[in-house]
């Protein structure tokens, strides 16, 4: 499993690179995206513009998650992520993945 950490207040970021049979997937119908921290909240880009960025100026299936944009507070510890995507094809969402995601000050 995929462990990322992020350290609250600071610029750092998760940055991911979603593949599918090992090629980079094209992100340009996702409508939105959502990352669930087990046990704590899910942060949706509906109500977070920003949180998570995957178009623009970023590489194809490039997905870049930034903590700091959560104006809620983030409990320090060890959890379980997950990154769901959705476009029109899955308006219920495909779960991407599931990663070790540590928190900390």
């Amino acid at each position: 499993m995929i462990v990322e950490v992020f350290y609250l207040g600071h610029d750092n970021s998760i940055d991911l690179l979603l593949k599918s049979n090992n090629s980079v997937v094209d992100l340009s119908p996702v409508t939105k995206m959502e990352l669930e921290i087990k046990g704590v909240t899910t942060l949706s880009t509906e109500d977070y513009p920003g949180l998570i960025q995957w178009a623009g100026s970023l590489e194809r299936g490039r997905v870049v998650i930034d903590l700091n944009r959560y104006t809620g507070t983030l409990p320090t510890g060890r959890f379980i992520a997950r990154l769901i995507v959705y476009d029109p094809s899955h308006p219920h969402g495909i779960v991407w993945g599931e990663f070790v995601l540590y928190i900390r000050d």
